[in-house]
């Protein structure tokens, strides 16, 4: 559901042993992306994967990440970057609006293409 930064943030947390391929971004709302970008900086995930129009904007601030085009890039891009017991996290820290109708239906596409449902 991660819709926000501070959300965001908390889902890192939880693997913070492990290596961490991320897949951020979504409908751009104009919030501030400061402390998730400041957080990344410091404690970079092996793999940050950024879609739609605030994942673009991350793009810029955070050299190394990759942009993809739809979630079947991202989880593609995923599948290609994240080790064996590495963990792929959807944690977008956006609202999912202008690329799908709800969180539900991203996590469901998340879900599909990353061949769970």
């Amino acid at each position: 559901i991660s819709t926000t930064p501070e959300a965001a943030l908390v889902a890192l947390d939880v693997y913070h042993d492990r290596a961490v391929t991320l897949i951020l971004g979504g409908h751009d709302r104009g919030i501030d992306y400061t402390s998730l970008i400041d957080h990344l900086r410091r404690s970079p995930v092996h793999t940050l994967i950024l879609l739609d129009a605030s994942g673009r904007r991350i793009y810029q601030q955070l050299p190394g990440s990759h942009l993809a085009s739809s979630m079947q890039d991202a989880v593609n891009l995923a599948r290609t970057f994240t080790p064996r017991g590495g963990v792929v996290l959807l944690s977008p820290a956006a609202s999912s609006y202008g690329t799908y109708r709800s969180f539900v239906e991203r996590g469901q596409d998340f879900a599909r293409c990353a061949g769970l449902s």
